[in-house]
């Protein structure tokens, strides 16, 4: 009659709760930092501008956000320098 079993149905009910939370609870991606490639200034803009605020030079800027859950996708990345 149900091609169920009990613990089938309590795990999909599981799923189901997993799957509302992570849909009410969406991780936002963190504010975006950007290193000079020419003095090491940081800024936390959305996108990097044509020259840099601080050495007043056009320079690259290295995307340096931390988007892994060693440091909980928040701030700099350490890792990168």
């Amino acid at each position: 009659m149900f091609d169920f079993t009990v613990e089938e149905l309590h795990i999909q009910g599981k799923k189901r709760k997993e799957e509302k939370y992570m849909a009410e609870n969406k991780p936002q991606l963190p504010d975006t930092f950007w290193k000079c490639s020419n003095c090491g200034n940081t800024i936390q803009v959305e996108k990097p501008p044509r020259e840099c605020p601080a050495c007043r030079q056009q320079c690259q800027f290295l995307n340096v956000t931390c988007y892994t859950p060693d440091c909980g996708f928040t701030g700099i990345d350490q890792r990168l320098k």
